[in-house]
C-alpha cells in the first residue's frame, strides 16, 4: 500500500503541476540516486528521485553491493514506468574476452525490458551494443574518463546519447563544456564519496591486492594509513566526500541534465534522506540535515571551485570513516554524568561517537535534564568534541516488493481488412476470421491498439503500426474478439532465439610494441617529447588534459621536429578526435585506454584504421583470445602508478601554502615495509610504487 500511495501522490503532483503549465517547482534537472537493491531504489523513487541507477549481479564496478537480479530488474522497470521516472544499469567494469559471451548473454536479456540508459566504461562493449543491441541508450560511465569538450565529442560520435562527466571538473569547467557541447546529455557527479585517483584511472588496488578496481572489486587503498619520513602516520589520500547541496540549482541553471549521487554500497537510511535532501532543494523547500547522519565523512564541494591556488583541503587525512557532524562540546565532568554544550538536538538512542587516535568509539546516547550518561567505558575529557552519527527518528519503512514483473515486449504489426485480422510479429504471422461493422466514433483503430496492448500475459505486445484495408473510414469490431485474438496470438509466438556472439572482425598478427617500461619520462607515464626506440620517436600522451589544446600543441611540435618515424600513444578516448584530424601519424593504444578485449580493438581500429598500429593489452591480463585485429603487446610486468590525482598533494595532503611552492616536488611515504614516491607536478600528483 505505501508504494502505491507513492504513486498516486506522485501522479497527482505531476498532473496539478502540468495544469499549472510548468514543471513541478520549474526544475529540469534529472535527479539521479544511487541503488545498492531493490529495497533502496523503491524508497528513493518514492522519495523524489527522477531515476536510480544500478548493478546487476555480474559486471558492475560494485560487486560488493547486494546489486539486482533479473527479477528485480523486471520489477524495478515495470514501476518506474508507472510513476513516469527511469532506471539505468551500471554495465561499468572492464571486461576480458574470456567473459564476453557471458556480457553478451546478459545484454541479450536487458534488452528486453526496454531500459533507459546503459553506464559503460567498456569500448567493447560499447561496440557490441551499438551493433547488435541498438535499442539500448548507451551513457559513458566516469570511469571513462571524460574531462573535455572533445570527449564528450568523441563519445557522442561512437553512438553515445549520454556522458558522465569526470568528478575532478570545476563549475567552470563543466560550464565551458556544456558552452562547446550544447546539444550534449551531461551527467554531473554531486554526492558522495571522492575517490584520490582520477575517475577510471587508479591502479592502486591491483597493484597493491591484485584486487581490480575496473573490474569492480576496488579494496578503497585511498582509505588506508602511510607513513610519512618522519614516520608519522596519517592518511594522506582520503578525500572528504562530495556534497554540492544548494548548488545543484548552478547546475540546472546552466542545462545539465543529470545529476548523480554516488553510494551504491550505502543503507536504506541514506537512500531516503539524501533524495529528500536534494529534493527539497530542487522543490525549494526547506531541508534538514539528517542525509548527515546516514553516512558522511567531512565533506566539501571538491572541486566545485578549485584553482590552482589555495583551494580548500580535499584530504580528510585524520579519520576515514563516517563522522556525522559535530554535536556535544564536553563541560563538566563528575563520574560517566558530563554537563555538555549542545551544538545541535541530541536526543536519547541516538548514535554518538568520540574519535580516539585516529579511531571512532561509537556509543548510544543517554540524555536526563541537560545532562550526557555514557557508558562505564566510554571516558570523556572536558572540552572533547562529540559527533553525532545516527538519529533515531530515522526509521525507514521498508516498501512491499509486491510489484508486478515488467513483460517481454513484442513490436506486432496489425492489418485490418473486411473479414480478417492480420497479426505478424518478428518472423511470426497469423490471421484471424473477424466480423468488421463501419464505425461511428473514430476512435476503432485505436481501440483495437489498446486492446492488444493491454496484455495479462507474460508477453506484451506493442503496436507499431495498424493498416485499414476493411474500406471502411472508420471501424467497429468487437472488444471480446480482440482480447481473443490477442491471447491466442501471444501463446503461439515462438521465443527469440537467443543472440550468440559471434565476434565478426579478422585475427591479424602483427609487430609487438617495445617493453612499456621504456616509454615513462620524469617518473610519470606520458612523455611529450618522447623517447627514441630504435629509428621510431614514441610520444606518449597523457590521461589527463586540462590544458588539453597546450598539451597536444606541444605534442604536435615534437612530432615536427623529430627526425625519426613518430608512433603515439593514446590515453584517453578524448583523444581519439585529435588523431582522426592527425593522419600522418601512427598511434597505439596505451595502456589507460584500456585495450581489455578484442571488441575494444576492433572498435579504435574502425576509428583510426591504417593508423592504428597495435596497442598494449589491459595491464591486469596477461591472455587474450583470438581473432584480433592486431597483435596486442603484453604489459603486466609494468608497473604503474598507484595514483593519478587532481588533488595536489603538496597542498591537500602535506598542507602546504601555494606561494612558496616552485611547481614541483617529491615526498616519500611508506607503508607495510614498502615505499613510495608521491611527484608533484603543476598541481598534479603521481604516486609510484619505488
Amino acid at each position: 500500500m505505501y508504494l502505491q500511495d507513492s504513486l498516486n501522490d506522485y501522479v497527482a503532483r505531476s498532473t496539478y503541476y502540468r495544469a499549472c503549465g510548468c514543471a513541478i517547482i520549474c526544475t529540469m534537472i534529472e535527479l539521479a540516486m544511487p541503488s545498492g537493491n531493490l529495497e533502496c531504489a523503491l524508497i528513493e523513487l518514492s522519495n523524489g528521485a527522477d531515476s536510480v541507477y544500478f548493478g546487476l549481479k555480474d559486471f558492475s564496478a560494485r560487486k560488493g553491493a547486494e546489486n539486482f537480479s533479473i527479477e528485480d530488474l523486471r520489477k524495478i522497470r515495470n514501476y518506474s514506468k508507472r510513476c513516469g521516472k527511469k532506471i539505468y544499469i551500471t554495465f561499468n567494469t572492464l571486461i576480458d574476452d574470456e567473459n564476453l559471451e557471458k556480457a553478451y548473454s546478459l545484454l541479450a536479456e536487458i534488452e528486453k525490458y526496454n531500459i533507459d540508459g546503459l553506464i559503460v566504461q567498456d569500448l567493447g562493449i560499447a561496440r557490441i551494443v551499438r551493433k547488435d543491441f541498438s535499442s539500448i541508450p548507451l551513457h559513458g560511465s566516469t570511469q571513462m574518463a571524460v574531462h573535455t569538450s572533445s570527449g564528450v565529442r568523441t563519445l557522442e560520435c561512437l553512438g553515445f546519447q549520454r556522458t558522465v562527466l569526470s568528478r575532478e571538473l570545476s563549475f567552470e569547467e563543466i560550464k565551458k563544456i556544456r558552452a562547446e557541447c550544447p546539444d550534449a546529455d551531461l551527467k554531473v557527479f554531486i554526492h558522495g564519496a571522492m575517490c584520490y585517483g582520477f575517475s577510471g584511472l587508479c591502479m592502486a588496488s591491483y597493484i597493491k591486492t591484485g584486487r581490480s578496481a575496473n573490474g569492480g572489486a576496488c579494496a578503497q587503498i585511498c582509505r588506508t594509513w602511510f607513513e610519512d619520513e618522519e614516520k608519522n602516520r596519517f592518511f594522506p589520500f582520503s578525500m572528504k566526500d562530495l556534497d554540492i547541496g544548494e548548488k545543484i540549482k548552478e547546475l540546472d541553471q546552466i542545462g545539465i541534465n543529470s545529476a548523480k549521487v554516488e553510494g551504491r554500497m550505502k543503507g536504506y537510511e541514506y537512500a531516503k534522506y539524501v533524495t529528500l535532501y536534494y529534493r527539497s532543494i530542487l522543490d525549494g523547500k526547506e531541508t534538514d540535515e539528517r542525509h548527515l547522519f546516514t553516512f558522511s565523512r567531512e565533506h566539501s564541494d571538491g572541486y566545485w571551485n578549485y584553482c590552482k591556488s589555495d583551494h580548500e583541503n580535499l584530504i580528510c587525512e585524520k579519520y576515514t570513516g563516517h563522522i556525522g557532524k559535530k554535536a556535544i562540546i564536553v563541560r563538566k565532568k563528575k563520574g560517566n554524568t558530563y554537563g555538555c554544550t549542545f551544538l545541535i538536538p541530541v536526543k536519547n538512542r541516538d548514535g554518538l561517537m568520540v574519535i580516539r587516535n585516529n579511531k571512532g568509539i561509537p556509543f548510544s546516547a543517554s540524555i536526563k535534564d541537560e545532562l550526557l550518561i555514557t557508558p562505564r567505558e566510554i571516558v570523556l575529557e572536558e572540552g572533547e568534541t562529540v559527533y553525532k552519527i545516527s538519529d533515531s527518528s530515522m526509521n525507514t519503512p521498508l516498501l512491499s516488493e509486491e510489484i508486478p514483473l515488467e513483460k517481454e515486449r513484442r513490436d506486432v504489426r496489425v492489418i485490418l481488412e473486411k473479414d480478417v485480422i492480420r497479426l505478424s510479429a518478428d518472423n511470426y504471422e497469423k490471421s484471424y476470421p473477424i466480423t468488421v461493422l463501419e464505425g461511428k466514433s473514430q476512435k476503432g483503430l485505436d481501440e483495437i491498439v489498446k486492446i492488444l496492448s493491454e496484455s495479462p500475459e507474460d508477453i506484451a505486445l506493442k503496436v507499431k503500426s495498424i493498416e485499414n484495408k476493411s474500406g471502411y473510414e472508420d471501424v467497429f469490431v468487437r472488444g471480446k474478439d480482440i482480447k481473443r485474438i490477442r491471447r491466442d496470438f501471444i501463446a503461439g509466438i515462438p521465443a527469440k532465439e537467443a543472440k550468440k556472439y559471434r565476434p565478426d572482425l579478422e585475427d591479424r598478427t602483427t609487430e609487438l610494441l617495445p617493453d612499456r617500461r621504456l616509454l615513462d619520462s620524469d617518473g610519470f607515464p606520458w612523455n611529450l617529447e618522447g623517447n627514441v626506440i630504435g629509428n621510431k620517436r614514441y610520444i606518449i600522451l597523457p590521461p589527463i588534459l586540462f590544458e588539453e589544446d597546450e598539451i597536444l600543441r606541444k605534442a604536435e611540435l615534437y612530432a615536427e621536429r623529430s627526425k625519426e618515424e613518430v608512433i603515439i600513444g593514446l590515453n584517453n578516448i578524448a583523444e581519439l578526435e585529435w588523431a582522426k584530424g592527425h593522419r600522418k601519424y601512427k598511434y597505439f593504444a596505451d595502456i589507460y585506454l584500456y585495450l581489455s578485449n578484442r571488441e575494444a580493438a576492433r572498435l579504435l581500429k574502425d576509428e583510426l584504421g591504417n593508423n592504428l598500429i597495435g596497442g598494449y593489452l589491459w595491464l591486469e591480463r596477461k591472455d587474450y583470445i583470438r581473432p584480433w585485429p592486431f597483435t596486442p603487446t603484453p604489459a603486466y610486468d609494468y608497473i604503474p602508478p598507484l595514483f593519478i590525482s587532481r588533488s595536489c598533494f603538496r597542498h591537500d595532503s602535506k598542507g602546504l601554502a601555494c606561494a612558496s611552492c616552485k611547481g614541483k616536488s617529491e615526498y616519500k611515504l611508506y607503508q607495510n615495509g614498502k615505499e613510495y614516491i608521491a611527484r608533484v607536478k603543476d598541481c598534479m600528483t603521481v604516486v609510484m610504487e619505488k
